[in-house]
């Protein structure tokens, strides 16, 4: 018969062993952990194996869906995102084609020209501003004003006329100066250089806004910032177009004082002010698309600006014509007017790259677009097929998106299908992002322009 006294004594010899292996295992010497603390082992195994596990994929998608709506569906941050950036450097980008435009200078002098009279009445009296005037176009004197100033004259007398009835006679607007901000111990940016290096463009703010008060920012070519200390030649003006106007309405005001305080002034004083006026927008509009100084020495920086291009445009120059018997002014004149429109399309170009962030945008587009291009074929005379506009109607894009991409395709005619495939898919992504019809269309003209240019 088994004593149940010996068992239990074995089992408190087993128990205690079982106790002394226990605290000998390595495994129970780990110190202990509050929660929250430890470390996620599915999450670790998952970075160091299987890092892109999470990444949303267009093959997680609707097949049905076309790939812009599809990249939506599957990564709606990562769509949103690039469109966020995409359109303020496209309106970047639109801004720097129309800086230098006849209707945008145009517009400037139009307003420069009001305010120079609204001052000029402010100093010298309404009555005696509306007399001189009228004596500059007295015995049919107006048919010997520049055509080109003609409307420019005549709405800015009308506006004079119109503010004086709203403001009365002391108070005639006109675009004032800001005064020069004041670091006030802020921090102090770096480096401060002088003067501003050739093709740096100046980096505008709203004076509450400015990171460096006191100090002006440019942006080089290649993305970097240098800045100046703010004096009389770069007040804190919240926008370019408004510096230029309020630059060229002073000066205007500054040519044409000493003619109204005569009492006095003549068609041809008037043309030749306003000459003044159209030469220095245009001057202005250039340094702020391409860059400082680009207006003064365009063809010394053609290399820069254009690279092989540019050195070729140069060598024409220098040794073609001197050498010719052309008009050399004329020649001059053509080759200026070239290399100022193709500063502004390369430009363009870096400035819409930029949009996107990524490296190879025009590549990533022909990606973007494979779909729709093989539905895509141009009429012989331009614009798009009938076939086409149906195929992109049918994929969703709506009738104003396929109209304005139609006339894009007339005015663009060595686009090729998958080009138009491109411009086509990226319109479906604004619209799938609540794009405006206005900003659809401006996105698909530059598109356009710059794949264009890719093709030539």
């Amino acid at each position: 018969m088994t004593s149940n006294a010996g068992l239990g004594y074995n089992l408190k010899i087993g128990q205690k062993k079982a106790i002394e292996n226990a605290n000998n295992n390595p495994f129970n010497q780990m110190p202990f952990l509050d929660n929250g603390t430890g470390v996620e082992l599915i999450k670790t195994a998952r970075k160091l194996f299987a890092p892109k596990a999470d990444d949303p994929t267009v093959a997680g998608a609707d097949p049905s869906m076309n790939l812009p709506d599809a990249m939506k569906s599957v990564d709606p941050q990562g769509i949103a995102a690039i469109l966020k950036q995409m359109l303020p450097m496209l309106a970047m980008a639109a801004a720097t084609s129309s800086a230098t435009s006849p209707s945008a200078i145009n517009d400037t002098v139009t307003d420069a020209f009001t305010g120079a009279l609204s001052i000029l009445a402010n100093t010298f009296g309404f009555d005696n501003t509306i007399f001189i005037l009228a004596n500059t176009f007295t015995n049919n004197q107006f048919a010997s004003l520049e055509t080109t100033y003609d409307d420019i004259v005549v709405n800015a007398i009308v506006s004079l006329i119109q503010n004086y009835a709203q403001f009365g006679v002391n108070n005639l607007p006109y675009l004032v100066s800001p005064a020069i901000e004041v670091s006030n111990n802020g921090p102090i940016p770096s480096p401060i250089v002088s003067p501003v290096p050739d093709l740096y463009l100046r980096v505008y703010y709203i004076s509450s806004s400015n990171p460096f008060p006191g100090y002006v920012t440019w942006e080089g070519p290649a993305g970097d910032f240098v800045y100046t200390v703010m004096d009389n030649s770069t007040l804190p003006y919240s926008s370019a177009s408004i510096q230029t106007t309020t630059d060229v309405q002073s000066e205007i005001v500054s040519i044409l004082s000493p003619y109204f305080a005569a009492g006095s002034l003549s068609v041809n004083q008037l043309n030749a002010a306003l000459d003044q006026a159209f030469s220095s927008t245009q001057s202005n509009g250039m340094n702020n698309a391409i860059g400082n100084n680009s207006s003064n020495n365009l063809m010394q920086l053609l290399s820069q600006i254009l690279g092989i291009l540019g050195g070729i445009i140069s060598n024409t120059q220098n040794n073609h014509i001197p050498k010719s018997v052309l008009n050399q002014q004329s020649v001059n004149d053509s080759l200026k007017k070239f290399a100022n429109n193709m500063s502004i399309i390369k430009k363009m170009k870096d400035q819409t790259k930029g949009a996107f962030n990524i490296e190879s945008i025009l590549g990533q587009l022909s990606q973007l677009g494979s779909q729709l291009s093989s539905l895509i074929s141009m009429n012989n005379n331009g614009g798009l097929s009938p076939s086409s506009i149906i195929s992109l109607l049918n994929s969703g894009l709506s009738q104003s998106s396929v109209s304005s991409l139609n006339n894009v395709v007339v005015g663009n005619s060595t686009l090729t299908a998958n080009n138009v495939g491109s411009i086509a898919s990226l319109t479906s992504s604004l619209e799938a992002a609540n794009a405006s019809a206005t900003e659809i269309a401006s996105v698909q003209i530059l598109l356009g322009e710059v794949l264009n240019v890719s093709n030539a």
